[in-house]
C-alpha cells in the first residue's frame, strides 16, 4: 500500500523525486483542464464533481471471499469469482493486488487478469479530481473538508498521492486545530474513514492532532494503527515505537517492512544489527532485538553519549562522521529526558555541520511542542550570548507553534547575526509569519552559499517557482540583483501569498550526493565540494536514492544486486537479481512509498517487496530499457532503445499510454518528470540537456558538455553530471557535476578525476 494510500495521481504531474510537494498552487492549467471536461470551477461545482466520483465502499469481507474462490477446485466457481471481481472495478484493486502475491499460480493468474480488465481510464478522472482539489484548497468553500474526507476514504486503497494527502492536511486545520469532521472521522465505524483521518492528521502538528493519533495508534485495524504510528514517529512521539515493534511480526510484508524502515529511520547508525527475516520465528527474534535496543536507549545514556561527543573529538568520531550524532539527537527527541533541551543547546555551537544543526532544531521543536509549559532552557537561550543557541531556540519555538513563546522569539528576526536571522526567519515563515519573508530576502547577498540556498528555497516554495532575475550565484552583484528581484516580487504578491506552503516543508541542507562510477563510490559533498561521507566498494553503481536514517539505496550493476546501506557501507537489505530472468545488471533502484523497491534492468521493470518477493514484473516486447521510474500513481516512465530511442509513459500494467522520440545515449538511472507533464533529458552526444513538453515538443535546451544525468532544482537551475566521451575530450573537459542557471551560466561545480554520473541536491 502506498504511504498515503490515496488517489492514483497521474504521473504527468510528478517529479523524479516523488509527488509534487503540497505547496503546488492551483494554476490556470487546472482551470483549463476542468473547463475542457465541462466541470465547473466555482466552489459548489467542484464539490459536486468530487461527490459524484465518491464511490460506495465495497465490503472488504465480500471481496476477500471472492479472491479466495479464485483458487477453488470448481472451475465454474473460479470463473464466476473472476467475473465478479472484474465487475467490482476499482474497489477491488487492493484485494486483487494482494492476491497477486499468492503462492497459488491459479489465483495469481486470475487476479492479474482481473487487474487488466479493470478500466485504467480512471486516471483521467484522477487528474481532474486533483485539479479540483487544488482549486478547493485555494477557495475552501463550506463543506470542503467533509467532501474531501468522503472522497479520499472511498479511494483509500488506490495508489497514492502525497500531494492530495498534504492538501487534505492543510484543509483539515481550522485555527490550528483539526476540523471537527476530521476528529469525527477518526472515531468512525468504517475503517477507511479512520485510515483517512490518520493520513490527513499526519500532515498536521497541533497537540490535538497528536492526541487523536495516539488513539488511532491503538486502533484494531492494522492499517490504521500503523499509519497513526508512522505519523507519531514523524513527530518524535515515543508512543509510536511499541506499535512499530509489534508491526515487525505482521505477516504482511508491506506492513512489517514499513515498520522496519521506520525504526531504521529513527535509530540510524545506532540500529541493532538484526534482519527481519521471512519466517515467523525470525520476525519474533527481530522484534525482540529491537525491543531490547529501545529499552537500552534510555534518556540517561543518550545524554551521556552526546555529552561525551561534545568534549571528546576522537578519531573514531571522525570515522563515523555525523551519523552517530544524528541518531543520538533524534533519540533524545523521542525519549525527552529532563534537561534534554539543555544538552542539545549545549551541543549546537560545536555541531559538525548543517545536517546536525537541522536535527537539533527539529528535536528541540518536538521537546517544546510536547511540554505542558515553556521550557526554561529554551526560553533562556533566546537571549544567549552564543548565536548558535539563539538561532536554535528561536527556530524551535516557531516550529513548535507555542504562541506564548513566539513573541520573544520574534525579536530575533532583527538579531545582529545573519545566522540567527536566517534560522529564526525560516522557523517563523514556516509558522505563517509574513514578517519573516523580507528578512529572508534581505539575507540573500550576505550569507555563505549553502545558507543562501536555504533562504532561497523557502522563497521559491512560497512563490511556487523562482521569478525572473532571481538566480543565486557566487558573484556579489548577482546576489544583490536576486535580492532586489525577490523584493519586487514580495511587494507585488505579499497580500496573496499562502504561507501554509512552508508548513512542515523539509529544509534544503545544501549538500550534493554524487556517484563516482568507476571508483565504486557514492559520496556527499558540501557547497564547497568538501566530502562529508562516502560509501566505497560498490560494484558499478548506476543509481542511488537517499533514505531516512542516513541510509542509501544503490543499484549495483556489476554486482547483480540492489543494496540498502548505512553510511559506513554496512548492508542492511539487499535483493540478489542474479537468479531472476532478465533482472541481471540492475540499473535503476527506487524505494517506493509502500516500502517496496522498483528495479529496472535493460530487459525488465520489476517491483519487489521487503522479503524479496516479486510483486510486479514487465518486459518490453523488442526494445531495451535505458532508464525507468515508477511514479506514485503506479504508472511508469522510461526511455526505450530499439530502432530509435523514445520516451514512454506506461500504465501500472505496462500498457503504453504515450510516447515521443528522444536522444539520451547513456544507460542507467531514473528520469525527471516536470510539472505539467514534461521531462528533462540529457543528450550526451549533442552536449545539451533538453526539456520536453507533455507531447514531446522541445520547450528548452541548455548547453552542457556531454551530460549523463540531469535534474531540475526547485529554484529553476539544472544540476547535471558530465562525462567526456573519450580521452581526447578529457584533456579539456573534466569529469564533473555542474549546476547551471536558466540562462546556462555555471553557478556551482564539482570536479573529479573519475567519472561522475549521478548528482542530487538535498
Amino acid at each position: 500500500m502506498r504511504r498515503c494510500l490515496l488517489l492514483f495521481l497521474s504521473g504527468l504531474l510528478l517529479s523524479s523525486l516523488g509527488a509534487l510537494a503540497a505547496d503546488t498552487p492551483a494554476s490556470d492549467e487546472d482551470e483549463t483542464l476542468l473547463k475542457n471536461a465541462n466541470v465547473g470551477t466555482d466552489g459548489p461545482a467542484l464539490l459536486e464533481f468530487l461527490r459524484r466520483h465518491t464511490r460506495a465502499t465495497a465490503a472488504a469481507d465480500k471481496l476477500q471471499a471472492l479472491v479466495k474462490q479464485l483458487g477453488d477446485d470448481s472451475f465454474e466457481i473460479r470463473e464466476k469469482a473472476t467475473a465478479n471481481l472484474a465487475a467490482a472495478g476499482p474497489a477491488a484493486l487492493a484485494a486483487l493486488r494482494e492476491a497477486t502475491k499468492s503462492r497459488d499460480p491459479e489465483v495469481v493468474d486470475r487476479a492479474r487478469r482481473c487487474l487488466r480488465q479493470i478500466d485504467t481510464g480512471q486516471h483521467v478522472t484522477a487528474r481532474l479530481a486533483l485539479a479540483a482539489v487544488r482549486l478547493l484548497a485555494r477557495n475552501r468553500p463550506a463543506g470542503t473538508v467533509e467532501t474531501l474526507l468522503a472522497y479520499v476514504a472511498s479511494h483509500v486503497d488506490d495508489f497514492g498521492s502525497e500531494e492530495l494527502c498534504d492538501i487534505l492536511g492543510v484543509l483539515a486545520l481550522g485555527d490550528g486545530k483539526p476540523a471537527p469532521a476530521l476528529v469525527a472521522a477518526a472515531g468512525d465505524a468504517e475503517p477507511s474513514r479512520r485510515l483517512t483521518a490518520a493520513l490527513a492528521l499526519a500532515h498536521t502538528r497541533s497537540p490535538q492532532s497528536r492526541a487523536v493519533l495516539r488513539t488511532l495508534a491503538r486502533d484494531a485495524d492494522p492499517r490504521v494503527h500503523l499509519e497513526a504510528a508512522l505519523a507519531l514517529a514523524a513527530r518524535s512521539e515515543p508512543d509510536a515505537v511499541p506499535v512499530l515493534l509489534d508491526a515487525l511480526v505482521d505477516p504482511t510484508p508491506a506492513r512489517s517492512g514499513r515498520a522496519e524502515e521506520a525504526l531504521h529511520a529513527i535509530a540510524g547508525a545506532l540500529a541493532p544489527k538484526v534482519k527481519r527475516g521471512t519466517t515467523g520465528a525470525e520476525r519474533v527474534r527481530c522484534r525482540d532485538a529491537w525491543a531490547a535496543w529501545w529499552q537500552a536507549a534510555d534518556g540517561t545514556s543518550l545524554l551521556k553519549r552526546l555529552s561525551d561527543r561534545a568534549v571528546q573529538r576522537t578519531a573514531q568520531q571522525e570515522s563515523d562522521g555525523v551519523a552517530v550524532t544524528l541518531a543520538l539527537v533524534r533519540l533524545l527527541g523521542f525519549r525527552k529526558p529532563d534537561r534534554a533541551a539543555k544538552a542539545l543547546l549545549d551541543y549546537v555551537p560545536s555541531a559538525e555541520d548543517a545536517e546536525v544543526v537541522e536535527a537539533i532544531h527539529a528535536a528541540l521543536a518536538e521537546l517544546v511542542a510536547a511540554g505542558n509549559k515553556p521550557d526554561a532552557d529554551v526560553l533562556a537561550a533566546l537571549t544567549d550570548a552564543q548565536p548558535a543557541r539563539r538561532a536554535a531556540a528561536g527556530d524551535a519555538v516557531f516550529r513548535a507553534g507555542r504562541q506564548e513563546q513566539t513573541m520573544a522569539a520574534h525579536a530575533l528576526l532583527q538579531d545582529k547575526e545573519p545566522l540567527v536571522r536566517l534560522h529564526v526567519a525560516l522557523g517563523a515563515a514556516g509558522a505563517g509569519d509574513k514578517d519573516a519573508v523580507p528578512v529572508l530576502i534581505a539575507l540573500l547577498p550576505d550569507l555563505p552559499l549553502d545558507q543562501a540556498w536555504q533562504a532561497e528555497d523557502a522563497l521559491v516554495r512560497l512563490a511556487g517557482g523562482a521569478p525572473e532575475g532571481t538566480t543565486l550565484g557566487q558573484d556579489a552583484a548577482v546576489r544583490a540583483k536576486s535580492r532586489d528581484a525577490w523584493a519586487a516580487w514580495w511587494k507585488d504578491h505579499a497580500a496573496a501569498v499562502e504561507m501554509h506552503r512552508l508548513r512542515n516543508a523539509p529544509r534544503l541542507l545544501g549538500f550534493t550526493t554524487l556517484v563516482l562510477l568507476e571508483a565504486g563510490r557514492v559520496q556527499e559533498v558540501d557547497a564547497a565540494g568538501k566530502p562529508r561521507w562516502k560509501i566505497d566498494g560498490l560494484q558499478l553503481p548506476l543509481d542511488f536514492q537517499m533514505l531516512p536514517g542516513e541510509r542509501v539505496l544503490v543499484a549495483e550493476h556489476n554486482g547483480n544486486r540492489v543494496t540498502e546501506r548505512n553510511r559506513r557501507g554496512d548492508v542492511l537489505w539487499f535483493f540478489d537479481s542474479a537468479n531472476f530472468f532478465g533482472l541481471q545488471g540492475p540499473q535503476v533502484a527506487q524505494r517506493l512509498p509502500n516500502g517496496n523497491t522498483f528495479i529496472a534492468s535493460r530487459e525488465r521493470m520489476t517491483e519487489v517487496d521487503r522479503d524479496g518477493n516479486i510483486v510486479f514484473s514487465f518486459q518490453p516486447a523488442a526494445e531495451s530499457i535505458m532508464r525507468a521510474q515508477r511514479l506514485p500513481s503506479g504508472e511508469m516512465v522510461g526511455v526505450y532503445a530499439g530502432l530509435e530511442q523514445r520516451f514512454v509513459h506506461l500504465d501500472p500494467s505496462g500498457k503504453e499510454l504515450s510516447t515521443f522520440p528522444v536522444s539520451v545515449h547513456t544507460y542507467g538511472g531514473r528520469l525527471q518528470m516536470l510539472p505539467g507533464g514534461g521531462a528533462l533529458m540529457p543528450n550526451h552526444n549533442a552536449n545539451v540537456v533538453v526539456e520536453y513538453g507533455r507531447s514531446g515538443n522541445i520547450v528548452g535546451q541548455l548547453k552542457i558538455d556531454a551530460p549523463v544525468a540531469a535534474v531540475r532544482l526547485r529554484n529553476g537551475n539544472t544540476l547535471a553530471t558530465s562525462m567526456p566521451r573519450n580521452v581526447t575530450a578529457l584533456a579539456t573537459l573534466p569529469y564533473r557535476a555542474v549546476e547551471v542557471d536558466r540562462d546556462g551560466k555555471n553557478v556551482w561545480e564539482f570536479k573529479a578525476d573519475t567519472k561522475v554520473t549521478r548528482a542530487l541536491r538535498r
